[in-house]
């Protein structure tokens, strides 16, 4: 009977799962010396998009190396003022959709890294994800900071379409700074309408923001480091070399 009793209170009184909680379907903990080619694609070259008009992206400036992920902006060997870096789990910024998809998600889902930011005026830092089913833009900014403001966090939906909330920016401010040690930083998208962003505080998750979007069926995970000659947005221009890094990096479903 004692047993029996025993057992019932530890169903009662046991710990309800959380919103972090889940079935890890993917984690990254970017070990070894070598990023994971079966998973993430390296950008390379100079794209002709919005925001990195000085800046090339350079393979060499991805690095992995006592257990993190280092994403890099240097001085420009590529042909431009700055090489930056950026990896995800598509090939993206050669139209859209996505080409060469390694990983691609669908809701509902869960994505998180443990990041720490810098705190260098002129350097541009994102996690983000894009759609990979749709010939036209849809892009979920899940923790896209500045540098010069450590203590500010932005989430934005851009989707070019009928849609009327077609670029949607949002922001907190932090109770911490981004570049004073590692953070969590979390994406729920439950469904095909719906996504928001956030980071945590003491294991408290924080909304940064919450929108709709327009039927995007499947995502793919970004960690994108550059800067642009729109240094009054930024705060730069950068010094160089400066970085960011990267943990580890979660996939949950439900």
């Amino acid at each position: 009977m004692r047993l029996l009793f025993l057992a019932i209170a530890a169903l009662l009184f046991a710990p309800q799962p959380t919103q972090a909680q889940g079935r890890v379907v993917l984690k990254e903990n970017f070990s070894g010396t070598e990023l994971n080619s079966a998973i993430w694609i390296k950008r390379d070259g100079c794209p002709h998009e919005v925001g990195v008009d000085n800046t090339c992206f350079n393979p060499a400036n991805v690095l992995v190396g006592g257990g993190y992920l280092h994403l890099k902006l240097t001085q420009g060997t590529l042909g431009r003022k700055y090489d930056g870096a950026s990896i995800a789990t598509c090939q993206h910024g050669y139209g859209w959709p996505c080409k060469n998809i390694l990983r691609q998600f669908r809701p509902p889902v869960r994505f998180e890294a443990r990041i720490k930011y810098a705190a260098v005026g002129g350097l541009w830092q994102n996690f983000w994800a894009v759609g990979t089913d749709r010939a036209e833009p849809s892009e979920l900014d899940i923790a896209e900071v500045r540098g010069a403001l450590p203590k500010t966090l932005t989430c934005h939906v851009h989707i070019t379409n009928t849609d009327p909330h077609k670029h949607y920016n949002m922001k907190i401010q932090l109770p911490f700074n981004f570049s004073k040690g590692f953070h969590k930083y979390w994406m729920k998208y439950p469904n095909r309408d719906t996504v928001s962003f956030g980071t945590y505080w003491h294991g408290v998750p924080l909304l940064c923001g919450k929108h709709k979007v327009t039927n995007i069926n499947a995502i793919a995970p970004i960690f994108e480091a550059k800067t642009s000659t729109n240094y009054g947005a930024l705060g730069g221009p950068p010094k160089t070399p400066s970085q960011f890094q990267v943990d580890w990096f979660k996939v949950i479903k439900p």
